[in-house]
């Protein structure tokens, strides 16, 4: 039977270790720890369902909870954008721990140094996993796999990413060509405005710098030539001399639309 008493110690021990992050089964081992005593799954859960109650704890994903004071108050937003980030590396150490890169929108956003809120989704190319699931509370991670003929074209892509480090770790994401083709490849028709701006603005700001040796790396691999027929499109009236290069890459790897 959990009594009041064993409730009331388990809630003014857990206090203790207010704003943290903790897993389910470091959780379960912490309150044996306190009660001195070990339990059912059901009684856990009965425990765990009280201090949900008592605001004490705060579900961020499955399995994984913060620790949070009851007297002070703390939004989902403040949460998101202290935890995200840890949580976004500790679940592609566990799930997804080899090659990857942060794909497509997402780093067209770090290419024009625009990643400062999580996304809403974020997407990740890698080898072997190809699932969506949850980071913190409604934020996703999108796991995709790249294959022409059933055949993986990871290897390649990767040698198209930059590094940057940040306070959680050095991460690759997709250079300034691959970004934009990615994007256009299969581009949300509610958020093409933003995107199509984002794209120009990055081109006018890197224009000179624009490589397209990697663009012909990238088109070789048989995957993107409608992307890079919509790059043309969006920038034939805006960069002439631009276009006309990217006319003649086109013809030589694909076709024009």
């Amino acid at each position: 039977m959990i009594t009041n008493n064993i409730l009331s110690k388990i809630s003014e021990e857990i206090t203790k270790n207010s704003k943290k992050i903790i897993e389910i089964h470091k959780l379960k081992s912490f309150i044996q720890e306190i009660t001195e005593d070990s339990f059912s799954d059901q009684k856990f859960y009965k425990i765990l369902y009280n201090l949900k109650c008592k605001w004490m704890l705060i579900s961020l994903k499955k399995d994984i909870f913060y620790i949070k004071n009851p007297k002070k108050n703390i939004t989902e937003y403040e949460l998101e954008n202290t935890f995200y980030r840890k949580l976004l590396k500790q679940h592609c150490k566990q799930y997804c721990n080899h090659e990857r890169y942060i794909w497509g929108l997402n780093a067209l956003e770090i290419n024009y140094n625009h990643f400062i809120e999580p996304p809403e989704q974020i997407t990740i190319i890698n080898k072997k996993k190809q699932a969506k699931e949850i980071i913190i509370f409604q934020k996703e991670i999108l796991f995709k796999k790249y294959e022409v003929k059933k055949k993986s074209i990871f290897t390649p892509l990767f040698e198209n990413t930059n590094k940057f480090s940040t306070s959680w770790g050095v991460i690759n994401y997709a250079n300034l060509e691959l970004s934009i083709l990615e994007t256009l490849y299969n581009i949300d028709k509610n958020n093409s405005p933003y995107i199509e701006n984002l794209i120009i603005k990055l081109l006018k700001k890197n224009i000179k710098q624009y490589n397209f040796q990697n663009l012909e790396n990238i088109l070789q691999l048989r995957k993107f030539n409608s992307a890079v027929n919509y790059l043309l499109k969006l920038t034939t009236p805006l960069f002439p001399t631009f276009t006309e290069t990217l006319k003649q890459i086109i013809k030589k790897h694909g076709y024009l639309l």
